[in-house]
Formats: C-alpha cells, structure tokens, sequence
C-alpha cells in the first residue's frame, strides 16, 4: 500500500468511525490527518522527481561511456610506438623547443661549441 492510499484510508476511517469534526479531538484528528494527506501528495511528487532524474542519469552514464569508449579507442596504445622520444629536443633553460641560444641541436643531443 502507498502512502497516499494509507492516509486516504485513514480519512475514510475517520468518517467511518463517525467522529465529530467538531470536538477538539475530531478537529485535532482531521488536521493530522490533512497533513498526512499533504505530505504523501509531497512525497509522491519528489518520487516522481527522482525517478525522471535517475533516468536522466543513466542516459548521461551511457553517453559517457561512448564518449570515453571512443577517445580511448582514438588514443590506442599501439599509438604511443609511432612517437619517439629521440625525435624530440626541449630546452629546460629557455622552456622552448629548439632553442638558438642554448647548444641542444635538433636531435637532443648538446652541440659542441664553434671555437672562432
């Protein structure tokens, strides 16, 4: 049983017992009663809520995963043998690639300096 159908019972219990609305019990049972009845439409509408985010969650989770299925896949580790570290020379005093001050040549490796 949901909890709009138990505090639609409890309403029907509370005719059905024939209290009076009238006495300060009967008053003070219909009020806890109409609060009930506030709180189950309340939930109900945050459960309705929930669900929609959820489902809205699982459609990212699975874009996600094609995304990042896809991005891996362009970056494949049979990738990584086409770079080659000797090909690449940087500078660590200039923070420039092939630096004309410094004497690293192309390939890495220190030029000797030209004695004039």
């Amino acid at each position: 049983m949901k909890i709009t159908e138990k505090t639609a019972y409890l309403k029907g219990l509370l005719e059905g017992l024939s209290i009076d609305r009238n006495k300060p019990e009967g008053k003070l049972l219909a009020a806890i009663i109409d609060t009930l009845d506030e709180m189950a439409a309340e939930v109900a509408g945050l459960t309705s809520e929930t669900e929609h985010l959820e489902d809205y969650l699982d459609e990212l989770d699975y874009d996600l995963g094609n995304l990042e299925a896809d991005y891996y896949e362009a970056w494949d580790d049979d990738d990584d043998e086409d770079y080659d570290d000797e090909d690449y020379c940087y500078c660590d005093e200039c923070d420039e690639d092939d630096c004309e001050g410094c004497e690293l040549a192309e390939d890495g490796e220190e030029e000797e300096p030209e004695e004039e």
